[in-house]
């Protein structure tokens, strides 16, 4: 199918569920299955040691796979109350999967406790401990699964939003994860609730091992007028590592927000 025709379709739908009526957890899983096999991709529920979550699957070069993360979804219903359901009304994070054009195998991996699978699940899991040891390690179990399946493979990860975070953490951590690309990614997120005036994250975990990561080929496309995730984010990033490293990119992207279309961006950038 003509990807701005699925494109469309995604948009479409996503509209109808959110403006019309909103979405139950079910309803949305349905939904993002539904256009994940639009874009050729195949579900599979994964059982880790404390999570469920879904991963969908497109196959391609068995030796490079391809891990795309979600950013942090709806993790609060005002500045004071939890949301009841932390799944995302625009999974940003599968659209830019769906855009991914190259040979590899492609991986879109949900966040724990999204779309109605809470086995384990607390409303810590989606706010303060959005980043916790726990949650990193059911990403790990998936990681493993993925090295039985594909022994041979290296793999990059990408990251939207909150996404990008996990990326960097499973990054200093797995010497096969060779590269790292984030969307309007959130890299520190202790200058991001700070910056925001947001509750800081306990019983998240932060970044301990710079040295590991400035072996990995990074790259961050950061929105230009991204008022979510300020410069600040990034710069603090960048300042942790002890000397410039070539492995290291920041791209500004003109006029995009937060919550543009990135995407289309990825689709564009892949052509170049």
């Amino acid at each position: 199918m003509n990807l701005n025709k699925v494109r469309y379709i995604m948009y479409l739908t996503l509209f109808f569920c959110f403006f019309l009526e909103g979405c139950s957890p079910k309803a949305h899983l349905e939904e993002v299955q539904t256009l994940g096999k639009k874009c050729g991709f195949e579900s599979e529920k994964i059982q880790t040691h404390f999570y469920d979550l879904m991963m969908f699957i497109k196959l391609g070069d068995p030796h490079l796979i391809h891990i795309y993360l979600e950013g942090d979804g709806f993790a609060w219903f005002n500045k004071y109350e939890m949301a009841e359901d932390p799944t995302p009304d625009d999974p940003m994070g599968f659209r830019v999967a769906c855009e991914d054009t190259s040979n590899a195998t492609l991986i879109f991996l949900t966040r724990p406790c999204h779309y109605g699978l809470k086995r384990s699940c607390s409303y810590q899991d989606w706010t303060f401990e959005r980043f916790s040891q726990k949650i990193l390690n059911a990403y790990r179990e998936v990681l493993d699964l993925l090295k039985t399946r594909y022994p041979h493979a290296v793999f990059h990860l990408y990251g939207y939003s909150g996404g990008a975070f996990l990326a960097l953490l499973l990054g200093e951590k797995e010497p096969d994860i060779t590269k790292i690309t984030t969307f309007a990614g959130n890299l520190d997120h202790k200058v991001w609730t700070r910056f925001q005036g947001y509750t800081p994250l306990t019983g998240s975990l932060d970044i301990e091992d710079f040295e590991a990561l400035s072996k990995i080929e990074q790259i961050h496309y950061i929105g230009e007028n991204d008022l979510e995730i300020p410069v600040d984010v990034y710069q603090s990033y960048q300042n942790h590592f002890q000397k410039e490293t070539h492995n290291l990119k920041f791209i500004f992207v003109k006029n995009f927000e937060h919550t543009s279309d990135w995407p289309l961006f990825w689709n564009e950038q892949q052509t170049y």
